[in-house]
C-alpha cells in the first residue's frame, strides 16, 4: 500500500506541473507575435510623420514658387494646387494605414490561431492526466 501513495503522489505531482506549465515555444511564439505587433505599429507612425513632413516641405515650395512668380498662394487656383496636395497625401496616407491595418489584423489573426492551438494542446493533456481514463484515475483505482 506505501508503494500506492508513493505512485499517488507522483501522478498529484505530475499533474499539478503539467497543468501550470506554459510550453517555451508558446512563450517565444506571444513574444514574437508582440514584438511584430508593435513593430508594425512604429512602423506605420513614422510612415505617417514623413508623408505629412513630405507634404509641408511640397507645400512651402509650391507657396515660394507663387510668391516668386508673383501668385498669391490665397488665390483660387494657388489654392486649389496646394489642396490637390493635401488631398493626394490625405489618399496615400489612407491606403497606407488600410495596408498597415490589414497586415496588423493577419499577425493579430495568426496569434490567436496559434493561442487556439495552443490552448487544445494543454485540454488535451489535461485530459491525458485527469479524465475518465487520465492516468490520475488509473493511478487511483490501482487497488
Amino acid at each position: 500500500m506505501g508503494g500506492n501513495v508513493g505512485l499517488a503522489l507522483a501522478g498529484a505531482s505530475l499533474a499539478g506541473s503539467a497543468a501550470t506549465s506554459v510550453p517555451q515555444g508558446a512563450v517565444q511564439v506571444t513574444g514574437d507575435h508582440q514584438q511584430r505587433i508593435a513593430e508594425l505599429e512604429r512602423e506605420k507612425k513614422r510612415e505617417a510623420e514623413v508623408r505629412e513632413e513630405k507634404l509641408a516641405q511640397a507645400s512651402a515650395a509650391q507657396r515660394a514658387m507663387f510668391a516668386a512668380s508673383g501668385i498669391n498662394p490665397t488665390d483660387g487656383s494657388s489654392e486649389a494646387v496646394l489642396q490637390g496636395l493635401q488631398d493626394k497625401t490625405t489618399r496615400e496616407l489612407e491606403d497606407i494605414n488600410a495596408d498597415f491595418d490589414a497586415e496588423l489584423q493577419a499577425e493579430r489573426d495568426s496569434f490567436a490561431d496559434i493561442q487556439a492551438e495552443q490552448l487544445q494542446k494543454s485540454e488535451a493533456s489535461t485530459d491525458l492526466l485527469s479524465g475518465d481514463g487520465g492516468y490520475l484515475n488509473l493511478i487511483k483505482n490501482w487497488d
